[in-house]
């Protein structure tokens, strides 16, 4: 529940419109009621007076301006990821994660708390108008950027969700998106070297299940360079917005088929689970891709309880098959990338950097 405060009756012509006695809860309503869509196409909205105050104070209705989120940049300079492809390289090469047979057991994961860590207060008039900024803004990107459908949607949830977890869809995310493309292609080959891997090293078992470490999408770090490579940062504004850098991890069903002698390759098929995660927030620092606008303007929107940084995930479930011990799916229109060692070279000391 939203804490009561009230607005001293002689600050600017607000009150005069919302009265001294209306709590936090109310103002935020007339708030949502002044800038919804429907009452902007009624009349000429310059006419309100929260229209007037914003003009008078110099504020601007941007409808392109909704913000990105989560970018783990630095100092807030951050590009979009880089999606070409290249020779297979295993993440946990870099992130010393590992795989292991056993049913799907969601890894350590560490997220940020972005503004969250800091103490709270009570809103100022100010953050007032920001919050009627922002929501006006909204509002108006729901009609006028149909491509940002996404990247709105977790915006809403974090103004309105108090904080409550959401699902999004990783499907959409590969169909739309060129990094999650990559992501997508450069997970099934990190899974197929594990299974690969895991079944020449456990008797070469029929059935088995596999679940494996938190993959980081979107690294800005320098140590982990050919990981942010594979699993690039997303590519469109849109998934930019909606998700940023966030972590997957994979699981999955392998059973194999094998063959007495060498004539026939074994013949292996995955049920594979992508696990997706981010907690949705804003860092300190951290500057809107699109824009260049601080998210320190939607960060301290948490401080005054005026919205809640929340986690998100999503499920990706891709089945497929392949022969022998080369990586790639062709049917899935991944590229066959011949193995340049073994997956039981891929852990030695020599290769790792």
């Amino acid at each position: 529940m939203l804490k009561k405060t009230f607005i001293h009756a002689n600050i600017c012509a607000l009150t005069q419109t919302w009265g001294p006695g209306m709590n936090l809860l109310e103002i935020r309503e007339k708030i949502k009621e002044k800038s919804s869509m429907e009452t902007r196409n009624t009349g000429n909205p310059n006419k309100s007076d929260i229209d007037r105050e914003l003009s008078r104070a110099g504020k601007k209705r941007q409808p392109d301006d909704i913000p990105t989120q989560d970018t783990n940049g630095r100092n807030g300079k951050v590009k979009p990821g880089n999606v070409k492809s290249g020779n297979f390289y295993s993440s946990t090469l870099e992130t010393r994660g590992i795989y292991k047979i056993g049913p799907a057991t969601r890894p350590k994961i560490k997220h940020d708390a972005g503004f969250s860590k800091f103490p709270k207060k009570d809103p100022e008039l100010a953050d007032y108008w920001e919050l009627l900024k922002w929501q006006s803004m909204l509002e108006g990107a729901e009609t006028f950027r149909p491509d940002l459908t996404d990247g709105i949607a977790a915006y809403r949830h974090y103004l309105e969700g108090e904080g409550k977890p959401r699902t999004f869809s990783y499907e959409r995310y590969i169909n739309n998106d060129e990094s999650g493309k990559v992501t997508l292609r450069n997970a099934i080959l990190d899974a197929q070297d594990a299974a690969i891997e895991l079944w020449q090293n456990n008797k070469q078992p029929n059935k088995f299940k596999i679940t494996g470490p938190p993959i980081p999408c979107g690294a800005m770090d320098p140590k982990l360079a050919h990981t942010g490579k594979k699993f690039p940062y997303p590519a469109t504004e849109n998934w930019q917005k909606a998700i940023g850098a966030h972590i997957i991890w994979l699981s999955g069903d392998v059973t194999v088929r094998s063959f007495s002698g060498t004539a026939h390759p074994p013949e292996f098929k995955m049920e594979l689970v992508l696990h997706a995660e981010d907690q949705y927030n804003f860092n300190p620092g951290d500057n809107d891709i699109a824009t260049g606008l601080s998210d320190d303007a939607n960060g301290k929107f948490v401080i005054v309880g005026f919205a809640h940084g929340y986690f998100q995930s999503a499920i990706l479930r891709k089945t497929f098959s392949w022969k022998g011990l080369n990586l790639g799916v062709a049917s899935m229109g991944i590229n066959t990338q011949l193995r340049q060692m073994q997956p039981q070279n891929n852990r030695s000391a020599t290769n790792r950097i």
